[in-house]
């Protein structure tokens, strides 16, 4: 559980702002919802192109409507975390509840996960956002390029 906190702090601390045209040399696509937990329904959502060479974080805060709650979504590319059969290149995404402004990396709505970047093509995280009169459902989705993306066609 500290390796845990401890990552996502190292995640959120050093977190660069990047624009939907700094993908090189690979495109992937993320999206982050807000869903409202009484309607079920979507009431944030932003789309986002990661960067995608080695070591860089890609972070994008998500305001919750109504609340003076944000989501701190953040996704990073990594060579060197994961060893798996499929070699140790891999995607960390991570979701943390912060208010006004400030991500909670250590508090208790955040999640987590990594996995291979060989082979991947999709990976989801969710994470509830509690306030005061409402609740709400984080979801931080990425999607790998598509064959077509990749070819160039």
């Amino acid at each position: 559980m500290k390796i845990g906190v401890t990552i996502l702090a190292i995640l959120f601390a050093s977190a660069t702002a990047a624009g939907d045209d700094s993908c090189f040399p690979y495109c992937y696509k993320c999206n982050v919802i807000i869903i409202d937990g009484k309607s079920k329904k979507v009431v944030a959502e932003t789309d986002f192109k990661p960067l995608t060479a080695e070591e860089e974080l890609t972070h994008k805060i998500v305001k919750v409507p109504g609340t003076t709650a944000n989501v701190h979504a953040s996704v990073f590319f990594t060579d060197e975390s994961l060893a798996s059969n499929e070699g140790a290149d891999s995607i960390k995404l991570g979701l943390a509840v912060g208010r006004n402004g400030r991500g909670e990396p250590g508090g208790f709505n955040n999640a987590m996960a990594e996995v291979t970047l060989n082979n991947f093509d999709t990976a989801r995280v969710m994470t509830p956002v509690y306030t005061k009169n409402r609740n709400f459902v984080a979801v931080l989705t990425c999607q790998a390029p598509s064959k077509v993306e990749d070819s160039g066609q």
